[in-house]
């Protein structure tokens, strides 16, 4: 029975959020042509440090597209009062399983699109191999973060508002003091620093980023069972 419940609770997410995949198939195939228009430009100019980046933050975007249905169908859910509705007929456990299903799923249709354009952009020589490290690293990290936004999402009855709580914590937490390290770095012992980037480029970064997601996914998949336990969700 409650394997049947979570799978209507997967069909409604993607019955409701379509849009969202479809958006992302579509940007994914216009970056890709995109990528395929620079081709008729210069050999220099395609090797412009601006195309350089443009080749990075393009299919970086591709990760964030089909993460934000769940927390926006979250919101959803909760200001029409459905939540409170699919909670009655589920356990606490099968809806935060099914939360974190969701999460899961769009994290990797995320990273295969963007990986898609990346190997196009790597095919046509305007982006290296390290974006094959940067984005699976990425997506890890994205996708926890969107993790972490679920209990607040429920609490703050708003996926906006949990979202700019947590982007500012790992803002001032964790961005500013690495910025703040790298330039100390970067100044006294340029060195260590382009050693660090290096380590930071390579695939062994990896391991050490899937375990700190992880180790997210697992904080607050209790964090929000708490949640859920306490009622009230809309």
């Amino acid at each position: 029975m409650e394997g049947r419940n979570l799978k209507g609770i997967l069909h409604s997410f993607f019955i409701k959020k379509y849009s969202y995949f479809t958006g992302a198939l579509i940007y994914c195939a216009a970056a890709c042509a995109l990528g395929i228009l620079t081709m008729l430009l210069p050999h220099k100019i395609m090797l412009n440090d601006g195309i350089r980046t443009l080749s990075i933050i393009i299919p970086l975007i591709l990760l964030v597209i089909p993460e934000e249905a769940v927390l926006r169908d979250l919101e959803s859910d909760i200001k029409s009062r459905y939540a409170d509705y699919v909670l009655t007929a589920v356990t606490r456990d099968t809806f935060a399983r099914g939360m974190l299903i969701k999460n899961l799923i769009c994290m990797a249709a995320g990273l295969v699109l963007a990986m898609i354009v990346a190997m196009v952009y790597h095919f046509i020589g305007i982006a290296d191999s390290t974006i094959f490290v940067l984005l699976p690293a990425m997506a890890a990290i994205s996708g926890a973060v969107d993790w972490a936004c679920t209990p607040l999402t429920i609490q703050m009855k708003s996926a906006e508002k949990a979202g700019l709580t947590v982007g500012l914590i790992i803002g001032i937490a964790i961005i500013l003091p690495l910025m703040i390290a790298a330039n100390i770095f970067a100044d006294e012992n340029s060195s260590a620093f382009m050693s660090i980037i290096s380590w930071i480029s390579g695939a062994q970064v990896l391991i050490p980023t899937y375990l700190i997601a992880a180790a997210l996914y697992a904080g607050f998949y209790f964090i929000l069972l708490k949640r859920l336990e306490r009622g009230n969700v809309c």
